[in-house]
């Protein structure tokens, strides 16, 4: 099957119920990420205080928001005058079961902060 029609309320409701799920765990990353980078600043702030190398580069993955995926979207959706909505198999992967290309690269940055807390 290459296209699907879907109830343009339906397919609202799962693109804002994954907008918010991506916001809150987007959240819990970015608080993970900056309690990282400050153990690691501060650890190399002793280090160099205490005598020994100085290294500036940290490489922490910083985490990815993709909230303009989810609100174009939200808005293009919104904006139809139809009832229906024909999605692509593509538009169906990534609106409904929220698989956006992008979500190896996130759940490589952003993802592993959250499993990584609990």
């Amino acid at each position: 099957m290459e296209n699907v029609t879907v109830k343009k309320d339906a397919l609202l409701e799962t693109l804002r119920v994954n907008r918010a799920e991506h916001i809150e765990l987007y959240d819990k990353a970015m608080v993970e990420y900056r309690k990282r980078a400050v153990e690691e600043l501060d650890r190399r702030l002793k280090e160099a205080r205490d005598g020994g190398a100085i290294s500036l580069v940290i490489s922490l993955p910083v985490p990815e928001r993709h909230l303009d995926d989810y609100d174009r979207a939200i808005a293009m959706v919104e904006w139809s005058i139809a009832d229906e909505i024909e999605l692509s198999e593509y538009d169906f992967a990534s609106y409904v079961l929220n698989q956006w290309s992008w979500l190896k690269s996130w759940t490589q940055n952003s993802l592993g902060y959250t499993q990584a807390a609990r």
